[in-house]
């Protein structure tokens, strides 16, 4: 859709490996992220290890059942989420910011994706509130947020 003349820009997003998952498995409340995927509102941004992470997660047995049910596969998945995403290379650099070693790959990768937003339920990511200048919203606030 136009927007003055010009095509409006996709806000890229670090969305945590949970809220992913919640979202392409569980929906809920959630739901309005897959759409906002779906139609590129947003772009997932990831580097090649928080990638890495998904894939894997998306991989557990426990999800199978839930993707067969959509006649889906967890490749099936990973392929579509690619294809939508920005998967930046890993930066050389680690940061050592949180005690939990993923949460600082979320970090880093907002810096590596030049991201807008990194969205989480991670109580210690949360507790930051900004990193970089770099928002951390909670699912619910990042959804209020956008549709203001």
């Amino acid at each position: 859709m136009p927007l003055n003349g010009q095509e409006k820009k996709s806000i890229k997003v670090v969305l945590d490996t949970n809220v992913l998952i919640s979202v392409l498995v569980f929906g809920g409340q959630l739901r309005p992220i897959f759409d906002l995927i779906k139609t590129q509102k947003i772009t997932p941004c990831f580097t090649k290890i928080t990638f890495l992470e998904f894939q894997t997660v998306l991989q557990y047995p426990k999800f199978k059942p839930k993707f067969a049910k959509l006649n889906l596969s967890g490749e099936e998945i990973t392929q579509a989420i690619a294809e939508k995403s920005i998967i930046a290379p890993d930066s050389p650099t680690y940061l050592n910011i949180i005690s939990d070693l993923p949460d600082n790959y979320l970090l880093s990768c907002s810096i590596a994706t030049n991201a807008s937003f990194i969205v989480s339920g991670d109580k210690h990511l949360l507790k930051l509130k900004t990193f970089q200048q770099i928002p951390i919203l909670s699912p619910n606030q990042f959804l209020q947020l956008i549709r203001k």
